[in-house]
C-alpha cells in the first residue's frame, strides 16, 4: 500500500509541477499580449500626434475643378501643377488663384501651396499665403494675402509641398515653381 501511496504522491508533485509550469507560461503569454498591446495604442497615437502634432488641416476653401486646367508636370510620381503668370489686385488681400492638386494624386498625395514674393535678392522671398491641406482634385480659387501688394510685377513662386496620404502625412519631395505675379 505504501507504493501506491508514494506513487500517488509522486503522479501529484507531478500535477503540481505541470500546472505551475502552465500558469506561468500563461502569464508570460498575457504580459507579452498587454505589451504588444499598449505599444500598438502608442504607435497610433503617436500617428494621430503627428497628424494634428503638425498643424496640418484640410483647408476649408479648397474645392473640386470648375474648369479643365492645363499644365500637370510629373514629377518624382508626384503630379505637380503650376502656372507660369498670376494676376491679381492692388490694394486687397483677397486674390483669386487656382492652385491644383492633380486628380492623378487620388490615394497618394495631398499638397499644401506657398505663394512667395521675391523681397530683394533673388534668394530672400517673403511668404503672402499658405494654404492647409488640399485634397486630390481640389483646387483653391480664392486666397487671403498676409498682405496687400502695390502694382507692379513681382518675381515669385509657388511652392508646393506634397504629403502623404494615410499614416503620418510625412512631406515628400517638395517643388518650387517660379511665376510672375502680376498685381493691377
Amino acid at each position: 500500500m505504501k507504493g501506491s501511496e508514494s506513487t500517488k504522491q509522486k503522479n501529484k508533485n507531478n500535477i503540481s509541477g505541470l500546472l505551475i509550469i502552465l500558469i506561468i507560461f500563461i502569464i508570460l503569454f498575457l504580459i507579452i499580449a498587454i505589451i504588444i498591446f499598449c505599444r500598438t495604442i502608442s504607435v497610433y497615437k503617436y500617428e494621430k500626434n503627428i497628424q494634428s502634432g503638425v498643424n496640418m488641416t484640410i483647408d476649408p476653401y479648397a474645392e473640386y475643378e470648375h474648369t479643365p486646367v492645363k499644365g500637370i508636370v510629373e514629377e518624382q510620381g508626384v503630379a505637380i501643377w503650376g502656372k507660369a503668370v498670376i494676376k491679381i489686385s492692388a490694394g486687397v488681400k483677397e486674390a483669386a488663384v487656382d492652385f491644383y492638386n492633380p486628380q492623378e494624386n487620388a490615394g497618394a498625395y495631398c499638397m499644401t501651396f506657398e505663394l512667395k514674393i521675391c523681397s530683394g535678392s533673388e534668394t530672400d522671398y517673403e511668404t503672402i499665403y499658405t494654404s492647409g491641406l488640399v485634397e486630390p482634385g481640389k483646387h483653391i480659387y480664392n486666397i487671403t494675402l498676409s498682405r496687400a501688394l502695390e502694382k507692379g510685377n513681382y518675381n515669385a513662386i509657388i511652392h508646393v509641398q506634397p504629403y502623404r496620404i494615410g499614416g503620418n502625412h510625412s512631406p515628400t519631395n517638395n517643388a518650387d515653381i517660379r511665376t510672375e505675379l502680376i498685381v493691377e
